[in-house]
């Protein structure tokens, strides 16, 4: 795969099947071009549908994505900013979630009770000098 070659990416249901999803994003990162969007469709970690499938190592909130994209001092040696965070959603299930209203309340209703958020939905952007 070249180096500063795509726009865009799209990436759905993979990161949870990784050891290391961080450097999965770090390589991506390598072979897009400044400004490309990466595009990310991931289970939420209280949906207990990601452990039901044998493959899955791990789900995923909104703060795994929001410590990439702004690398904070605590966490990286560099921390200059590899992503910008266009937008961080998530996606409630059919059966549950969809039917909880305000979504304030789904999302932190989601941090207690299995089974409202299906998907957690990123899209970054690039960021290179």
């Amino acid at each position: 795969m070249k180096e500063n070659f795509y726009d865009y990416v799209l990436i759905k249901t993979v990161l949870e099947n990784l050891n290391e999803p961080y450097y999965c994003l770090e390589e991506l990162r390598k072979k897009c071009k400044k400004g490309a969007v990466i595009e990310i469709i991931t289970p939420y970690w209280n949906n207990k549908g990601v452990w039901n499938d044998p493959f899955s190592k791990r789900g995923f909130n909104e703060s795994f994505f929001k410590i990439i994209a702004e690398r904070p001092r605590k966490y990286f040696i560099d921390y200059d900013p590899h992503f910008k965070i266009i937008v961080i959603d998530l996606i409630p299930t059919n059966e549950i979630g969809k039917w909880i209203y305000p979504k304030w309340f789904r999302n932190k209703l989601s941090t207690i009770i299995s089974g409202i958020i299906m998907h957690v939905y990123v899209k970054l952007q690039v960021i290179k000098d």
